[in-house]
């Protein structure tokens, strides 16, 4: 670019990006502690859990999106992908390369991941069988992330319309991920399902109980809505009939599962 030439469009967002990276970082003495229970939460196996390194790991897991869209602003800017003209494929757009095969999905995975191996050392350190029915929420996240990677070519929408053995057992996975996250959202974190109070509990915060058995059904659709944010992108159109609903969820996935968040109590 010689003097005199206007700035890139595609290097504006660059001004931004930088400055959010680098307030994630300084000022670093107010930084150090939050990085440092991360750092122990990446760690996970090797470290006793406390409180704050457990919320902060299932903190992660509701920031998979976020983090995932972080990465891929790195990959845009690192390979000058911001720079290529509207409709022009670079390393970050291309559904079959190295960023989207691989990168993408060990990123959704490794929050996960960190939670599972966080369960299982509590369970080392407790012998608290919660612990790893806890963690089998993890498991199942990661399978349907796994299953979704790892797919044969799809010829089912093309010949008969029918579903393949791949596409049943991934539709299985998905399905037992998310019932299974849901049953411990309602039964374990929400302590519902007491016949004695119209499988509720004794204490409530709400005199109606209308208010829970709304949250009890929107739940399951919000956790059904969450799952489907595991799966990587590429990969969305075995469950949706050849088609990426992703453009469509992104935006309402992240905000439905702080609404879903706040339901806790």
């Amino acid at each position: 670019m010689t003097t005199g030439e206007p700035i890139p469009l595609g290097v504006w967002p660059l001004i931004p990006f930088i400055y959010i990276l680098y307030k994630m970082i300084f000022p670093w003495s107010s930084r150090k502690a939050a990085w440092t229970v991360a750092f122990k939460v990446f760690i996970g196996p090797f470290v006793s859990v406390t409180f704050l390194m457990n919320y902060v790991g299932d903190v992660f897991t509701s920031l998979v999106k976020p983090i995932v869209d972080m990465t891929y602003g790195l990959c845009f800017f690192m390979t000058g992908d911001f720079l290529q003209h509207l409709g022009e494929q670079g390393v970050c757009q291309n559904k079959e390369g190295i960023w989207a095969s691989y990168i993408v999905p060990i990123i959704v995975l490794g929050p996960y991941w960190f939670r599972f191996m966080q369960c299982m050392r509590r369970y080392y350190d407790t012998r608290d069988k919660k612990n790893i029915y806890n963690g089998i929420k993890y498991a199942l996240a990661m399978c349907v992330t796994i299953f979704s990677v790892f797919n044969p070519p799809l010829k089912a929408h093309v010949e008969g319309g029918g579903w393949t053995t791949y596409q049943i057992f991934w539709t299985f996975a998905y399905a037992s991920s998310t019932l299974y996250t849901y049953s411990w959202d309602i039964f374990m974190d929400w302590s519902l399902g007491d016949r004695n109070h119209s499988l509720l509990r004794e204490r409530r915060m709400f005199r109606s109980k209308g208010v829970y058995y709304v949250a009890i059904v929107a739940d399951l659709l919000l956790r059904f809505l969450w799952t489907y944010t595991l799966i990587p992108e590429k990969d969305q159109s075995n469950f949706s009939r050849g088609v990426s609903l992703s453009l469509a969820v992104a935006p309402f996935a992240a905000i439905a599962e702080i609404c879903r968040r706040t339901m806790w109590r």
